[in-house]
C-alpha cells in the first residue's frame, strides 16, 4: 500500500500483538526499514509501544529528532493525566498520512462511565517518515515474542487497510444540505455533520460547516484543505480536578451528541450537547458526590445564504455548592 491509507487489527487480548509496516523494495520485504506499533503486557500492566527500524538502526523513532522518545510508549495504568485506561479496546492502527509524510499510531480505548459506554483512540507521538512519500509499504501481524511464552498466545480477530482521500468531496454543487457523512480533512477522516449552502452563499460553495468526531465535534468552517476555523466554545474549571473542562478535553466525546433538529429549504438547525470534562473525563463537582451533570448546548441555525445564528447555554448542576473555602 502507499499514499494516504491506514492498517488496522483487531485482537483477543492485549499481549504479543504487532502491527507492521514494511518497506517495499524490489517487490520484496525491506526488513532493514519499518515502522510498528505493539500491545503487551508486564507484570500485569497493558504497554503500548512503537518500535522501528531505519536503515538497519533500530528504535529510531524521530528521524528529526525533535520527539522525546519517551512519548513513543503508554503506560496504561490509569494513573498518567488524561490517559485513565487499564486496556485497549482490543485495537491498533497505524495511519499514513501522505500530505505531511507522517505516521501515526492509535490504540483504541473503551470508557464506561455515569453508565455511558464510549469507543475512540488514543495517540503515541507520531513519526516523521525517513523514506520517501511515494513509498510502498507490506503491511503485516506479528506475534511479539516473550520470555515466558505459556499459556500466551497473540490471537488475531481481523484486519483491514483502507485507502482514504486527503481531501473531502467537492461540494460546490451539493446545494443548502444538512447531512450526516463520512468528513475528510488534510489526509484524516471521521464522522461528521456537514453543512453546505446554496446560489446565495457569496464564497466559495466548497466552504462548509462541519461538527467533525476528529475534533471532538467542535463546530468549525472547513475554508480550505488545511485551514479549519473555530471560534472556541464553552468552556469550565475545578479547584479540585486539574485541566480545562471542555469539549477540546473529551476526546471520547463522553456524553457528546450531535442532532440535526431541522433540516428544511429554509433553514438548517444543528444541536450539539456535552457534558463539560476535563482529559480524565471527570466534570466539575463530582467529587462533592453530585449527581447533576453539567451540561452545555449550542444550537446553529443557518439559511442558504451562510448567514445564520449559534445560541450557547451554559447549565451548571445545582445540586451541590460549589462554593469552597
Amino acid at each position: 500500500m502507499s499514499g494516504n491509507f491506514y492498517a488496522e487489527a483487531e485482537f483477543a487480548q492485549d499481549d504479543l500483538i504487532g502491527l507492521v509496516l514494511v518497506a517495499e523494495k524490489n517487490g520484496l520485504p525491506d526488513t532493514s526499514n519499518y515502522t510498528m506499533l505493539a500491545v503487551s503486557r508486564h507484570d500485569g500492566i497493558t504497554f503500548v509501544s512503537q518500535y522501528d527500524q531505519q536503515n538497519g538502526v533500530r528504535n529510531v523513532h524521530d528521524p528529526k529528532k525533535i520527539i522525546d522518545p519517551l512519548r513513543y510508549k503508554a503506560r496504561l495504568d490509569s494513573l498518567t493525566f488524561s490517559v485513565p485506561y487499564l486496556s485497549t479496546n482490543k485495537k491498533i492502527r497505524i495511519l499514513h498520512e501522505a500530505l505531511s509524510n507522517t505516521f501515526h499510531f492509535y490504540y483504541g480505548t473503551r470508557l464506561t462511565k455515569w453508565g455511558i459506554a464510549s469507543n475512540d483512540w488514543m495517540e503515541v507521538a507520531p513519526q516523521y517518515s525517513w523514506l520517501g512519500s511515494d513509498q510502498k509499504y507490506f503491511i503485516g501481524l506479528l506475534a511479539i515474542s516473550s520470555s515466558d511464552l505459556k499459556g500466551r498466545e497473540a490471537v488475531f480477530q481481523s484486519i483491514k487497510v483502507v485507502q482514504t482521500p486527503t481531501n473531502d468531496k467537492d461540494d460546490s454543487q451539493t446545494g443548502f444540505k444538512a447531512v450526516r457523512r463520512n468528513f475528510s480533512w488534510s489526509g484524516f477522516d471521521g464522522d461528521a455533520t456537514v453543512v453546505t449552502f446554496g446560489n446565495e452563499f457569496g464564497y466559495d460553495r466548497n466552504i462548509k460547516f462541519v461538527l467533525w468526531d476528529r475534533a471532538n465535534n467542535a463546530p468549525a468552517w472547513r475554508l480550505t484543505n488545511q485551514f479549519l476555523l473555530n471560534f472556541e466554545f464553552f468552556e469550565s474549571g475545578d479547584s479540585l480536578y486539574p485541566g480545562c473542562h471542555e469539549a477540546m478535553s473529551d476526546r471520547q466525546r463522553h456524553g457528546q451528541s450531535v442532532t440535526i433538529i431541522e433540516n428544511s429549504d429554509v433553514r438548517k438547525i444543528i444541536h450539539w450537547h456535552g457534558i463539560p470534562l476535563n482529559p480524565n473525563y471527570d466534570f466539575s463537582g463530582e467529587q462533592l458526590k453530585g449527581k447533576q451533570f453539567p451540561y452545555f448546548d449550542e444550537y446553529w441555525t443557518f439559511y442558504p445564504d451562510g448567514t445564520g445564528t449559534r445560541q450557547l447555554i451554559d447549565m451548571p448542576n445545582l445540586d451541590v455548592n460549589h462554593r469552597r473555602v
